[in-house]
């Protein structure tokens, strides 16, 4: 005979087994620390890429403007803020990315966490039903 409430706890482990569960079993795979580090590392490389582009663009639309602007000072101001917006837009990006990534491990983690209970819980009711 079925038992309705092994029915739904095997139905509900499935469910979150196909769906969310296959990103939560890879993220869990890592430490924290790991996990986070690496995705603010590469968080951090694509700011960087997206940022070297945006002023390679700006760059070229004002380039006239730019050599306007000729003398060494002119131009050193400019590389300056090119340099100190770099700067912090990679840590500004560094510390979001860092908060986000370290709660998507801790909650994927207690994910986790709940399907290896209800696993357990589970088997103590395969258990239950053998005796």
């Amino acid at each position: 005979m079925l038992n309705e409430k092994r029915v739904k706890l095997m139905t509900r482990m499935a469910i979150y087994e196909n769906g969310q569960g296959k990103e939560d079993f890879k993220i869990s795979e890592y430490y924290q620390k790991d996990y986070t580090s690496l995705n603010t590392w590469i968080s951090i490389i694509w700011v960087t890429l997206g940022y070297g582009i945006i002023v390679g663009a700006v760059m070229l639309v004002f380039l006239d403007q730019i050599f306007s602007v000729a003398s060494l000072s002119g131009l050193l101001v400019i590389a300056g803020e090119v340099v100190i917006g770099y700067l912090v837009l990679a840590v500004v990006t560094g510390i979001i990315a860092h908060n986000f990534y370290k709660k998507k491990h801790i909650e994927a983690r207690k994910r986790v966490k709940r399907f290896n209970n209800n696993l357990t819980r589970l088997g103590k009711m395969y258990e239950k039903e053998k005796r």
